[in-house]
């Protein structure tokens, strides 16, 4: 397990954990890809907002002094985004994440895109609309999804778990360029 120290906590943290930042051309701080000079943030909206705020933090890390971090609490999010987007694809490719009507699913933990009603108790609110939720599964207006107990399913959980955990709000994304299904 590979640990790393967050710029701005100064907390250790697994990298599986943690977003790698890297700086651009013009010295922008971007997400990172491995090769290179990095530092490693944790994703929270608090945290991420203060290294947008003061993007000097990084400095010692990134070894140059950012120019500017402006929008990375954006790019952090679409980051995000497109972990669990990845997640809900994968778990609804392999089967275990299946359309049901709210009263009927059993076993099971009931997924609810964020503009249906709360009929049912324990039920986790995904960050998407009802015709978002379609458009992205590619299948017909879903009034609610199941996870069947499998390993791509607790992954979704567990990244549905870190989104609200984190401090982004449950509110819908409505990116439309978010909702492109990854390439295969």
């Amino acid at each position: 397990m590979t640990t790393r120290t967050c710029v701005v906590t100064r907390k250790r943290y697994d990298t599986s954990v943690l977003v790698r930042l890297q700086l651009d051309e013009q010295g922008v701080v971007v997400i990172g890809r491995p090769g290179g000079r990095g530092a490693w943030i944790d994703p929270s909206w608090s945290v991420v907002k203060k290294l947008e705020q003061k993007p000097g933090m990084a400095r010692r890390s990134l070894r140059r002094t950012p120019r500017t971090a402006e929008g990375l609490t954006d790019r952090v999010r679409a980051h995000l985004i497109g972990q669990l987007q990845r997640s809900l694809l994968t778990a609804w490719r392999s089967g275990t994440l299946r359309f049901v009507t709210p009263s009927a699913a059993l076993g099971g933990v009931v997924l609810l895109p964020s503009d249906a009603p709360q009929c049912h108790e324990g039920a986790v609110t995904l960050p998407w609309t009802v015709n978002q939720l379609s458009g992205l599964l590619n299948r017909p207006t879903p009034q609610a999804l199941v996870t069947l107990p499998s390993r791509p399913s607790r992954l979704l959980l567990r990244d549905l778990h870190r989104w609200r955990c984190l401090g982004y709000p449950p509110s819908p994304l409505t990116d439309a360029s978010l909702l492109r299904a990854p390439d295969a």
